[in-house]
């Protein structure tokens, strides 16, 4: 049997909340990331990304917060074929973006490509 500590309870119950909390967000930040993959088309993934991602800010700018590279391993994709789709959502003046900087110019026309090619059933 092991020894008990003074503040055992008040501890451990900290450490349980704690260890909860972190296991949680990472389900979430899994299950995000999940959603993202199930898109068939990177537009798809990247109209999510972008729609959460200024969901998460507050607002329709906002900082990306990883390199290009990053992003696109993170959306399953090579990195040219990442800025090639981002400069046609510029051109098309869905969005605005300059190094890790992005305005969301068109939210709906973004919204609808991201739930029209959700293949993980949720709309």
């Amino acid at each position: 049997m092991m020894a008990s500590c003074a503040h055992a309870c008040d501890r451990h119950a900290l450490l349980r909340e704690n260890l909860l909390a972190e296991i949680a967000e990472k389900y979430w930040r899994l299950r995000r990331r999940a959603e993202y993959l199930a898109r068939h088309s990177l537009r798809a993934r990247i109209a999510a990304f972008l729609l959460d991602a200024a969901a998460d800010a507050g607002g329709n700018t906002f900082s990306l917060g990883m390199r290009r590279e990053d992003l696109a391993a993170y959306l399953g994709a090579n990195r040219s074929a990442l800025c090639r789709e981002l400069s046609r959502l510029r051109a098309e003046g869905w969005i605005d973006c300059c190094r890790d900087s992005v305005r969301l110019i068109n939210t709906a026309a973004l919204a609808k490509s991201a739930a029209a090619e959700n293949r993980s059933g949720e709309k």
